[in-house]
């Protein structure tokens, strides 16, 4: 079903912060609280030092039940954006259809593509975008600079058992957004990435002086345990889908 919007109206900032939150996520958080707020947004307490799917949990319930705001801002603290990129993400007309917005960034995992996400099945597939692409509509959204409407949190509470939380792992290594997100299309919600809304995201990477290049080379590791895991869970699925199908 399609739900018509207006706009995001006032928006609630809240920060998933772990144990060593990254000192530029710091200058771009707090450039956003001093100047890029309208009359009317808050700035949530931050959730600290709790696992991802916790803290998103808590951040929800915070802008649920302790403000009026219209719309959750959902913030990781590896992240870096300009002072205006809330107002730039919000301001645009062509993401009023949406229930869930984020800005463009860029995957933390080796490769770093761009969080571009088409649906295809019980899984997700990378696009990339284009010259000039303003608003794209996804499969799914990640929770690094999100817009989450608060009618989107009523949509999927509408539509999950009472003690289900918003946010939480799948077993077969879905992580928090996605299954967010999984709930959320169930409810008839969707999703889409402003391609003109770019942000940063902090990423650690090795250092190595090449002496016969005379330059350095960067290098990032690459998890081939869990990326192996991850892909025998989603073969053992891709199997019992196909032989249900056939049954």
């Amino acid at each position: 079903m399609d739900v018509l919007y207006k706009d995001f109206g006032t928006v609630a900032v809240g920060a998933r912060m772990g144990g060593a939150v990254d000192p530029v996520f710091v200058k771009s958080y707090l450039n956003l609280a001093l100047g890029g707020l309208r009359d009317g947004d808050k700035v949530l307490p931050p959730a600290i030092e709790l696992p991802h799917h916790w803290a998103a949990n808590v951040v929800a319930r915070e802008f649920l039940t302790k403000t009026e705001c219209d719309t959750l801002l959902m913030l990781d603290d590896d992240m870096t954006f300009g002072g205006d990129a809330l107002e730039r993400l919000r301001s645009n007309a062509d993401s009023y259809p949406y229930g869930m917005v984020q800005g463009l960034c860029c995957s933390a995992k080796a490769g770093h593509g761009p969080l571009l996400l088409a649906e295809a099945g019980d899984y997700y597939s990378p696009m990339r975008p284009e010259p000039g692409d303003g608003v794209v509509e996804v499969g799914m959204v990640g929770l690094a600079f999100t817009l989450i409407r608060r009618s989107t949190f009523q949509s999927v509470a509408d539509n999950k058992q009472a003690a289900e939380l918003f946010f939480a792992w799948g077993s077969t290594g879905t992580g928090e957004d996605a299954w967010f997100c999984k709930a959320a299309r169930r409810a008839g919600i969707r999703f889409a990435v402003d391609c003109k809304v770019s942000i940063g995201h902090r990423v650690p990477v090795n250092v190595t002086w090449d002496a016969e290049k005379d330059t350095a080379g960067y290098h990032t590791y690459r998890n081939s345990p869990f990326l192996e895991l991850l892909s025998d869970a989603q073969n053992t699925q891709d199997k019992q889908t196909t032989q249900e199908k056939e049954a």
